[in-house]
C-alpha cells in the first residue's frame, strides 16, 4: 500500500496502525496539502458485506460529532488497486500516542493527568450520548492523546445509535474483555451506564497501571466482571485521592442502577477540588448520616422522657414524692449493683460468644468458576469444604465440563464442612449444519435462518460444473454439529471460466497492423474508432487504446482505438499566398514523364502543379503557395525531394 494513492487524491506514506479489522495508515491529501489517517480494511473482509456494513459503521457515526474530544471523520470511499477492492475511511491525523502507551510507560499517572483524561473523555461521551450514540468499546487503546495534552476519542466502529434507552445485543459480545460492563458480558443489553462502566475501567488503569479484572482468558475474565468483587484502587495505589477512588468505585458497580445515572454526573465530580486532595467525595454524604442518626437518637431520648413524664403526671403527686425518694435510693444503693452485675455479665457471655466464634472455623468461599470439576475437588478439599454437582446444563460462554454456577457465591463466608453447590457447563447447544451445495445464493439466508445459523463470508470462483449463483462449496461442512450462530462461509460459482488473452500494446502501430494484430488473438477494433489530431504522432498511428497492455480479456471484446489525424491544419487567408519558386530536380536522363508538387500543410497535403517535363524545359517553375509550407517534388509516383520555398 505504500506510495499507492487512494481515490485519485490521498498518497500512502506508512503504516501507523493494525486492528482486528482493518489497518491504519499516515497518508498526505493531495488536494487540501495535509497529513490524515486511513483506516483499510482488511483484504479478507472486502468480500464480506456484514463486515462492510460494520466498517461502515464508524464514519455514519461518528462523522456527525463535532467535538475537539472526537477524531473527526473527513471522508468514506472504495478504491481498486491491483484488481482489489479497497475500502476506507479517511480521518484526522493525530500527532501523539494513544493512551495505553502512556499508561504502559508512565503508570500510574498524576491524579491531574488522571482528571484532566477523564474529564476530557467524558466529554467525548456527553456528545456521543446526548446524540443517542452508545460507543461500546472505551479504552486506552481507543484514545489518542496530542503532544498538548488534548484527548481525542476513536474508534466508533462498534457503536450503535441508541433507541430509547438501550440497545438490544446480538449473539456476540461486542468491546474489548478487560473494558466490557457486566451486562456485556452476560450478551444483554446495553446503553450508556455501560460507556461509564468502561471509562470507570480506564480511570482504575490510570491509577493503578493495571486492569480491575485479569485472567487466563477471555472467558475468565468475563466472568469476573460479573462475579468477582472489586480491589478499590485506592488498595493498589495509597496515594490516590478517597474522592477519586469513590468516583472510579462508582463507575465500576455491577448493576447499571447503581453508577452514574449520566455520564455528565461523572464529570460534576472530577470537577470537585476533593478529587486532587486526599479526602472523601462522599464525606459530606457521610457527615448528614451521622447528623441524621444524632437526630433520631436524641428524638428517641425527648421520646422516652415526655412517656415517663406523662406516667409520673398520672400518678399524682404522692406517688410522685414516692418515686422520688425509691429514685434516690435506687440512684444510690441499687443501680452501681445492677450496673456492675450487668458489666460481669456482659464479661461473661461475650467472653463465651468470642469462645464459641474462634472455636468456629469460617472459611471463604473460593471463586469456582471456569475450573474444572477435579480442580473444584481439590480446591474445595483443601478449604475444608464439601462439593456437590446439582446438574450439567448448556452455556455458550464457558467451556464445556467448567463450573459455569455455583452457590454460594465467591467471596461468601461460610463454616468448615459446608457444602458448596456447583453446576458444570455442558457448552453450548449443538445444530446441524445443512447441506448448501448446488443451493442458489439467493436462498441461503432463509436456509440458514432455519438452522440457527449466521451467514459468513461469500466468495466467488469459476466452475465448469456448478450453475451460476449457485454454491460450490461451504464451512463449515454439512452435517457438522455447531454451536448456535455459528457462522458459514461458502463458495459461489461466476460460471464457466472466460477464454481470455492478454492485451497486446498497440500504441506507435498503425490503424492496419493494429488492426490485424487484434483479429489474431480473437479481439475486434470497436468502430468507430476515436480520431484526434496530434502533434506526436503522424496521420493513421494508435495514440491510446482502452484496455491497458497485459490485461486478460476475454476474446471477441471489442477494443476501442484513438488514432491520430496528424497534426491540426491551420486555417489559411488566401491573401497570404507569395508567388514562390520550386525546382523541379529533371532527371537527365528520362523525357516525358510526369512531375507534381504537392504542398505539405501540417498533415494535409494538397497538388498545387503537375506537368508532363520534357528535356529543354525549364528547371525551376513559379507557383503561388505559402511561404512556411513544405512542398513535395513527386516524378510519377516517386518523391524526389521536399523542399522549402524561396519567396520572391
Amino acid at each position: 500500500m505504500i506510495d499507492k494513492i487512494l481515490g485519485n487524491r490521498y498518497v500512502i506514506l506508512e503504516k501507523i496502525g493494525i486492528g482486528g479489522m482493518s489497518e491504519v495508515y499516515k497518508a498526505v491529501d493531495q488536494t487540501l496539502k495535509r497529513n490524515v489517517a486511513i483506516k483499510v480494511l482488511k483484504d479478507q473482509f472486502s468480500e464480506d458485506t456484514d463486515f462492510l456494513r460494520n466498517f461502515s459503521v464508524e464514519a455514519q457515526a461518528a462523522a456527525g460529532l463535532n467535538h475537539p474530544n472526537i477524531i473527526n471523520i473527513y471522508d468514506v470511499g472504495m478504491d481498486q488497486i491491483n484488481g482489489k477492492e479497497i475500502h476506507y475511511i479517511v480521518m484526522e491525523y493525530i500527532d501523539g500516542e494513544t493512551l495505553k502507551s502512556i499508561i504502559q510507560k508512565k503508570a500510574p499517572l498524576s491524579m491531574k493527568q488522571i482528571k484532566d483524561y477523564g474529564i476530557q473523555i467524558s466529554k467525548a461521551l456527553e456528545i456521543a450520548h446526548h446524540n443517542n450514540i452508545v460507543h461500546r468499546d472505551i479504552k486506552p487503546q481507543n484514545i489518542m492523546i496530542t503532544k498538548d495534552n488534548q484527548v481525542k476519542v476513536t474508534d466508533f466502529g462498534i457503536a450503535k445509535v441508541a433507541s430509547s434507552s438501550t440497545i438490544a445485543y446480538t449473539s456476540t459480545v461486542l468491546g474489548t474483555v478487560h473494558y466490557i460492563s457486566p451486562e456485556q458480558a452476560k450478551g444483554k443489553y446495553v446503553n450508556k451506564q455501560s460507556d461509564i462502566y468502561a471509562l470507570g475501567v480506564v480511570l482504575y488503569e490510570m491509577a493503578t497501571g493495571q486492569v480491575p479484572y485479569d485472567g487466563e482468558n477471555s472467558v475468565a475474565v468475563a466472568i469476573k466482571h460479573i462475579q468477582e468483587k472489586l480491589v478499590p484502587a485506592k488498595l493498589r495505589n495509597p496515594n490516590i485521592s478517597t474522592g477519586l477512588d469513590t468516583i472510579i468505585s462508582k463507575c465500576l458497580k455491577k448493576r447499571p442502577e447503581d453508577r452514574y445515572h449520566t455520564i455528565e454526573e461523572v464529570i460534576e465530580d472530577l470537577l470537585k477540588p476533593e478529587v486532587l486532595d486526599l479526602q472523601d467525595l462522599s464525606a459530606t454524604t457521610m457527615l448528614d448520616f451521622k447528623t441524621q442518626r444524632e437526630i433520631h437518637d436524641k428524638k428517641k431520648t425527648e421520646s422516652q422522657n415526655v412517656y415517663r413524664s406523662k406516667r409520673v403526671k398520672k400518678d399524682g403527686l404522692n406517688s410522685s414524692r414516692q418515686v422520688k425518694k425509691k429514685g434516690d435510693r435506687f440512684r444510690k444503693i441499687l443501680f452501681p449493683l445492677i450496673l456492675s452485675l450487668l458489666i460481669l455479665g456482659g464479661i461473661y457471655f461475650g467472653y463465651n460468644y468470642l469462645k464459641t466464634s474462634f472455636s468456629t472455623n469460617e472459611v471463604i468461599v473460593p471463586n469456582l468458576i471456569n475450573h474444572t470439576e477435579a480442580e473444584v475437588k481439590e480446591i474445595l478439599k483443601n478449604l475444608n469444604l464439601t462439593g456437590e454437582l446439582v446438574e450439567i446444563i448448556e452455556d455458550e460462554t464457558v467451556q464445556e465440563g467448567r463450573v459455569v454456577r455455583q452457590d454460594p457465591l465467591l467471596e461468601t463466608k461460610v463454616k468448615a464442612g459446608s457444602t458448596v453447590r456447583y453446576y458444570l457447563s455442558g457448552g453450548a447447544k449443538l445444530f446441524v449444519v445443512p447441506d448448501l451445495i448446488n443451493l442458489n445464493i439467493n436462498e441461503l439466508e432463509s436456509k440458514l435462518s432455519i438452522a440457527n445459523l449466521n451467514r459468513g463470508s461469500i466468495t466467488y470462483e469459476n466452475s465448469d460444473d456448478i450453475e451460476k449463483d449457485k454454491i460450490i462449496s461451504q464451512d463449515p461442512l454439512p452435517k457438522t454439529e455447531v454451536p448456535k450462530n455459528t457462522k458459514v462461509n461458502v463458495v459461489v460459482s461466476k460460471g464457466k471460466a472466460e477464454d481470455k488473452v492478454s492485451m497486446p500494446n498497440l500504441v506507435g502501430k498503425s490503424l492496419e497492423a493494429a488492426t490485424n494484430e487484434l483479429h489474431s488473438l480473437g479481439l475486434k477494433v470497436k468502430l468507430p474508432s476515436i480520431e484526434e489530431y496530434s502533434e506526436e504522432f503522424e496521420k493513421g498511428i494508435v495514440m491510446d487504446q482502452d484496455v491497458p497492455k497485459e490485461k486478460q480479456v476475454p476474446k471477441n471484446t471489442e477494443i476501442l482505438l484513438s488514432i491520430s489525424l496528424g497534426k491540426k491544419v491551420k486555417e489559411r487567408n488566401p491573401e497570404e499566398k507569395v508567388k514562390l519558386k520550386i525546382n523541379l530536380t529533371p532527371d537527365p536522363n528520362r523525357d516525358g514523364y510526369p512531375i507534381t508538387i504537392v504542398e505539405v500543410d501540417g498533415g494535409k497535403e494538397t497538388p498545387v502543379y503537375s506537368q508532363t517535363y520534357h528535356k529543354g524545359d525549364p528547371s525551376e517553375v513559379e507557383i503561388w503557395g505559402y511561404a512556411d509550407c513544405l512542398y513535395a517534388v513527386y516524378h510519377g509516383d516517386i518523391m524526389v525531394g521536399r523542399y522549402k520555398a524561396i519567396g520572391e
